[in-house]
């Protein structure tokens, strides 16, 4: 079996809904690789790096950095 006969079947025993659930991750991934998406994540972690630390709870500082 060649490539487009594993993909076609591949796709002919996928539902509709895991080829909606794909396209949604297809979209989500098609932003997040935007270079535009890149340079506003790398400017916020610039900016507010230093407030975040690697633990479960929250800070009160988060607030205003989300919710401005």
């Amino acid at each position: 079996m060649d490539a487009l006969e594993e993909e076609s079947f591949a796709l002919s025993i996928s539902s509709a809904s895991d080829a909606e659930f794909d396209a949604v991750v297809g979209y989500l991934e098609d932003i997040i690789m935007d270079d535009e998406f890149q340079l506003l994540q790398r400017n916020f972690l610039d900016k507010y790096y230093q407030e975040f630390e690697d633990t479960e709870e929250n800070k009160l500082t988060y607030a205003p950095i989300f919710f401005f």
